[in-house]
C-alpha cells in the first residue's frame, strides 16, 4: 500500500513538473513569436532608400548634419512638445498648426523618455515626408503603410544609417556571442536614446540596406 501511494506521489509530481516545463515552453515560443513580429520589416528596401533620401535632402536644405538633434529637427518644422493628458487615442495627439504655423505633440501619461522621443521624430517623419499629418499617433499593429513608413524615417532620424552600421561592424556584431550582441544593443540604446525594440529593429533595417 505505501508503495502504491510513494508510485502515485512519483507519477503526479512528475505530470505537474512535465506540465511546468511544456507551459513554459509554448509561453517562451509565444513571446518570441511576438517578439519577432514586432521587429519584422513592414515596408521594402526600395522604401526604406527613399525615407532614407528624404531625410538627406531635407537635412542639406537646412544646412543640417547627419545625426542632428530631434529637437533641433523639430524646432526646424514648428513641432513642439507640450505635456501630458488621460484619455488621448493612441500615444499622442498633433495639434493644428496655430497662427505662427507652429504644432504642439501632447502625449498620453505614463510614457518613458525613449517613447516621448520616438514620437516626437514620428510626427517629424510625416511633415518630412509630406504626409497629410494625422491628429493621433497610432498605437498597436496593423497600421497603415504612411505610419509604417513614418515609423522607418522616425528610427532612421534617431539612428542614422551609416553611423549605426560603423558601430556594429567595428564591435563585429554578427560575429559575437549572444550574450555581446545584448551588450552592443543596450549600448545603441544609451547613445541614441531609444529603447532596444527600436534598437533591434534598426539593426536588421541597418543590414537589409547595407547588403
Amino acid at each position: 500500500m505505501k508503495m502504491n501511494v510513494y508510485l502515485y506521489l512519483s507519477l503526479f509530481l512528475f505530470i505537474c513538473l512535465m506540465v511546468i516545463i511544456l507551459s513554459n515552453f509554448i509561453t517562451r515560443k509565444v513571446v518570441r513569436d511576438e517578439f519577432n513580429n514586432k521587429i519584422k520589416l513592414d515596408i521594402s528596401l526600395e522604401q526604406m532608400q527613399v525615407a532614407e533620401q528624404k531625410i538627406k535632402i531635407f537635412l542639406e536644405e537646412n544646412q543640417m548634419q547627419i545625426g542632428e538633434s530631434i529637437l533641433e529637427i523639430a524646432k526646424i518644422l514648428k513641432v513642439k512638445e507640450g505635456g501630458s493628458e488621460e484619455g488621448i487615442a493612441g500615444q499622442a495627439r498633433l495639434s493644428e498648426p496655430n497662427v505662427n504655423g507652429e504644432m504642439v505633440v501632447t502625449y498620453k501619461n505614463g510614457l518613458t523618455a525613449e517613447e516621448r522621443m520616438f514620437i516626437l521624430a514620428h510626427e517629424c517623419a510625416h511633415l518630412i515626408n509630406n504626409d497629410p499629418v494625422p491628429n493621433a499617433r497610432p498605437d498597436g499593429g496593423n497600421k497603415p503603410l504612411v505610419e509604417q513608413v513614418a515609423d522607418y524615417t522616425a528610427a532612421a532620424l534617431l539612428m542614422p544609417l551609416d553611423s549605426v552600421y560603423n558601430y556594429l561592424k567595428n564591435n563585429n556584431y554578427t560575429k559575437e556571442s549572444s550574450k555581446k550582441r545584448v551588450a552592443i544593443v543596450r549600448s545603441l540604446c544609451k547613445i541614441y536614446g531609444v529603447s532596444e525594440l527600436i534598437a533591434l529593429r534598426r539593426i536588421k533595417e541597418v543590414y537589409e540596406l547595407k547588403k
